[in-house]
């Protein structure tokens, strides 16, 4: 990656996230089943995967993001779970759909 060019590396961050997200979306899913430590581990997960996704410009993910992680920090059912990485996939969609940033 070019540090050199601010642009390139957002616009290489920005389809790393577009290439991973559907695995992130699947890890949370699996660590939710595996218990408590494994969720721990996905919740900080989610909690950097809310920052990143508004820098690259999913905004839309981000908030979903933000709302998953808060179900991830309560007593929460696999339904819960489940509706909001859900949820999040929609967002990313409707993301990706949208006008990329300038940059991007």
């Amino acid at each position: 990656m070019e540090f050199d060019d601010p642009e390139t590396a957002l616009r290489e961050a920005r389809q790393r996230f577009i290439d991973s997200f559907d695995e992130i979306c699947g890890s949370v899913l699996r660590a939710f089943r595996e218990g408590p430590d494994a969720i721990r581990v996905s919740r900080g997960r989610v909690h950097r995967l809310a920052g990143l996704a508004g820098v690259v410009g999913f905004r839309g993910v981000s908030r979903k993001a933000l709302d998953l992680e808060a179900v991830l920090d309560g007593p929460a059912a696999e339904a819960d779970v489940t509706g909001a990485v859900e949820l999040m996939r929609g967002a990313f969609a409707e993301d990706l759909n949208a006008p990329a940033p300038p940059w991007a």
